[in-house]
């Protein structure tokens, strides 16, 4: 009996379970085109049935948290050109400032 309940267990678990995408479907998330891409991918794949409510919650999270790093190095990235402007400007009135005859 316990094996027929088993048997009958894996046989649920296949027929609800989600195909998911194929990896081919999915670019490397390099820009905020691409993470748009992705979630128009996943939310086609919902619709269709080929991903399920938890699949897509998690693949969202993941688009979610590679936006988020990507903005944290943008920011970085202007934070630094910004130092690097004022050094240099601090440079050039430095070299620019009048010289007390004395």
């Amino acid at each position: 009996m316990a094996e027929r309940g088993r048997k009958g267990g894996l046989a649920t678990k296949q027929r609800l379970s989600s195909p998911g995408l194929d990896p081919a479907e999915l670019p490397e998330l390099r820009t905020h085109e691409d993470a748009q891409g992705w979630l128009e991918t996943i939310g086609r794949a919902v619709a269709t049935g080929r991903l399920s409510d938890r699949q897509a919650q998690a693949a969202i999270r993941a688009v979610a948290e590679w936006v988020r790093a990507e903005g944290d190095r943008q920011t970085a990235e202007v934070v630094n050109e910004l130092k690097a402007d004022i050094v240099r400007l601090k440079a050039g009135m430095e070299s620019r400032t009048i010289r007390s005859v004395g």
